[in-house]
């Protein structure tokens, strides 16, 4: 707003305030005409009115005064402080061009300033602070002295930020490797001893493996990471002696068990147990589990010997028996070489003639073990007694021959039902006719051919390779006149008779030519 405008406006409210008087006083004058008050009291009245205004009008005057002089004391006090601020804080120096000099603009710019500026440079000094109580703090977690430290009450400059800021950093790193490495050493410590299953007999390596590493004033000085990783290191050589024995043990272990696994034909989806010792998995629980499970199949198969010795004989006839059977197609197998036949025979008929006998003994030996036992100690394989486990074995073997027989009878009979027809076979009709053929039939105006489908002799005694000839040679003799009908002899010709015997394209070589006109059947015969 222009200067001319609020001059204005202000002598409007004047005149406004000098109106309101003169109402007021007119008002005042029709009150006392009403009561006829005398002029005395009117003037005495009046007097106390303009007292009122008067005194008002003074307090006023003062308190702008005194306004006025706070705002010029202010701006004075401020700007040389905010200034200063600036320049801590790495700013420039405060603009007050914009504002004339001494006014209450430039008063409340320069408010506005000091009071963010004040919470600007609080902030930075809480952050310096900070800084200086986490540089104490990170060195006293170290066992270090945290040096020079610069006044925490002024602004610092970059320089000085920035070197402070690097010791921090540096010594935060320190702390999280010697942290780090702590943390490492006490998982190793807990996971080796519970892998042992043991407790430590060192008492540091007990307060190691127990102690808190995240606790905020826990310190990690050079002696503590020195007894800490030596006491990591003994614990790595007791695992590591551990490690071998255990290996070796449950090596041992399970040798045993497989063995008796097999004595007590123990079913493969039952063999829970990993057959190698797994340093990273297995503990010294899975290994006495392993231990334990050896004395009790021990002792099992101790209380069940018998039994499972004549059911592992069984199984030994039995899988030679198949082992036999599987090679009975094998030619080779029927070479007698160094009398091998005859010792594979011998073997043969030993077991077919003795598995009938270990059975019954079998029977026998179970009937003497239920007969001393309760019913729910009975030997049970795979859900069923070891008899009827033999018989589910051989029922098992039969179902597999007839499968196997089944489906090579299927492969048989499906390749007899395969008729192959090769190229020429299919090509070859028995009415074309070839250029040459052609000729021919133009020359002897003949006959015409006779298809080979239409004489019996070729449908019965004729190889198939008779009619692979050419078709031009075949025309020929097709045309020639037979001077006799041919007699196929009866059904009950001997066989030695031509129209019984197969013949065959060469068998006319072996005969003597005959003095008489041959018909066309020996015309096709003495075909060269």
């Amino acid at each position: 707003m222009s200067a001319s405008r609020r001059r204005i406006s202000v002598d409007l409210s004047t005149a406004e305030a000098v109106t309101v008087i003169r109402g007021t006083m007119d008002r005042l004058n029709a009150l006392w005409d009403e009561v006829y008050m005398d002029e005395a009291q009117r003037v005495s009245r009046v007097e106390c009115f303009y007292r009122h205004i008067k005194s008002l009008m003074n307090e006023m005057i003062e308190s702008e005064s005194e306004m006025v002089i706070s705002v010029k004391a202010s701006i004075n006090d401020w700007l040389p402080e905010i200034n200063e601020m600036r320049a801590e804080l790495g700013l420039p120096a405060f603009e007050t061009h914009p504002y004339r000099p001494e006014s209450v603009g430039l008063y409340r710019a320069l408010d506005k300033e000091r009071t963010r500026l004040t919470a600007l440079r609080e902030d930075r000094l809480n952050g310096q602070r900070q800084m200086v109580e986490e540089m104490r703090n990170i060195t006293m977690r170290l066992g270090q002295e945290a040096g020079e430290i610069p006044d925490q009450e002024k602004i610092w400059d970059d320089e000085t930020l920035s070197r402070l800021q690097e010791r921090v950093i540096e010594s935060s790193r320190e702390l999280s490797e010697r942290m780090g490495r702590a943390s490492q050493w006490q998982t190793d410590l807990q996971r080796w001893y519970h892998q042992m299953g043991k407790a430590p007999v060192s008492e540091a390596t007990k307060t190691f493996i127990d102690i808190a590493l995240d606790d905020q004033e826990r310190v990690f000085d050079v002696s503590f990471m020195d007894e800490f990783k030596d006491a990591h290191r003994s614990a790595r050589i007791e695992y590591n002696e551990w490690i071998e024995q255990a290996q070796f043990d449950y090596t041992e272990a399970m040798v045993k068990l497989e063995e008796l696994w097999d004595l007590c034909h123990v079913a493969e989806s039952e063999r829970r147990f990993a057959h190698t010792f797994n340093p990273s998995t297995n503990t010294a629980a899975d290994l006495e589990k392993l231990l334990q499970e050896v004395d009790k199949l021990s002792r099992f198969y101790e209380e069940r010997l018998n039994v499972y010795a004549k059911l592992k004989e069984w199984k030994d006839l039995w899988a030679e028996k198949v082992e036999y059977e599987s090679h009975a197609n094998d030619k080779n197998s029927y070479k007698n070489r160094g009398g091998q036949l005859q010792v594979a025979l011998q073997r043969q008929k030993y077991i077919a003639t003795h598995l009938p006998i270990v059975l019954k003994e079998l029977k026998a030996e179970v009937e003497k073990y239920n007969a001393k036992r309760e019913p729910h100690e009975a030997i049970l394989i795979d859900g069923q007694t070891p008899c009827e486990h033999v018989e589910w074995i051989m029922e098992e073997y039969r179902a597999q021959k007839e499968l196997d027989r089944m489906r090579k009878k299927q492969a048989t009979c499906g390749g007899l039902n395969q008729v192959k027809i090769t190229p020429k076979k299919r090509n070859a009709d028995g009415f074309f006719a070839s250029p040459a053929t052609s000729s021919k039939f133009a020359k002897t105006h003949s006959h015409g051919r006779i298809p080979p489908h239409s004489n019996r002799f070729v449908e019965l005694g004729t190889p198939t390779r008779f009619h692979q000839l050419s078709m031009s040679t075949t025309s020929l003799h097709s045309v020639i006149k037979p001077v006799r009908r041919h007699v196929a002899g009866p059904k009950t010709s001997s066989p030695k008779t031509a129209a019984s015997q197969p013949m065959s394209p060469f068998s006319a070589k072996k005969k003597k030519p005959s003095s008489k006109t041959p018909t066309p059947l020996k015309a096709r015969q003495e075909i060269p």
